[in-house]
């Protein structure tokens, strides 16, 4: 997954978990979604949960 913080790419691997030090100040965040394909072999959109 892709996503953008104050400005910088960040690519997240397989764990999909990225932690920021606290106090670190976030003026900006974006996500990249993609799709991934399902067991029947239709594509669908990543979900993703952010907690603050």
């Amino acid at each position: 997954m892709l996503m953008c913080i104050n400005g910088e790419g960040i690519r997240i691997g397989p764990s999909r978990i990225y932690e920021i030090r606290n106090g670190y100040k976030v003026t900006f965040l974006g996500i990249a979604r993609g799709q991934s394909k399902t067991i029947s072999g239709d594509f669908g959109r990543d979900s993703f949960i952010i907690d603050y």
